[in-house]
């Protein structure tokens, strides 16, 4: 059996014109790809504290836990990964974020054309889901959740 990597994410929303916007940035390791922020589980840290850290550290921005989402598995490079990701609402802009993530704010149709990972659209939906069923003012129309 080999050892599970604990990691935790950030999807971000911030209301916009009876709508929303979600956070996406540059993946490190490949550009091209768009992707929620999110990290290592650092030791003595829960999966909510280490997302709202990789927000700051990879997007320069903070926010508020509301929810945890779904737990997404995935192998890479012959190690196994778990992720926890969190809904969070936008609170700031504090910093830069790590250069080349280029943290850019964009609506959920242009979020579902940029998040090219399975796995991570359906992160992607499942928040949505919840953004509606908590938040109904920040959705003036949206896809139907089950």
């Amino acid at each position: 059996m080999s050892t599970i990597i604990e990691q935790a994410g950030a999807v971000t929303f911030r209301p916009k014109s009876g709508s929303f916007e979600i956070l996406l940035i540059k993946s490190k390791k490949t550009p091209r790809k768009w992707v929620f922020p999110k990290g290592h589980i650092e030791p003595g840290e829960s999966a909510a504290v280490a997302a709202k850290r990789e927000l700051m550290e990879e997007a320069g921005v903070t926010g508020t836990i509301l929810e945890e989402i779904s737990k997404v598995r995935f192998s890479y490079n012959d190690k196994d990964h778990r992720v926890a990701y969190f809904l969070t609402r936008y609170e700031a802009s504090n910093a830069d974020g790590e250069p080349g993530r280029e943290p850019t704010w964009v609506n959920y149709s242009d979020a579902l054309k940029m998040i090219t990972i399975p796995q991570m659209r359906e992160v992607l939906e499942s928040a949505v889901c919840l953004l509606k069923s908590a938040q109904s003012e920040f959705f003036s129309a949206g896809r139907d959740c089950i």
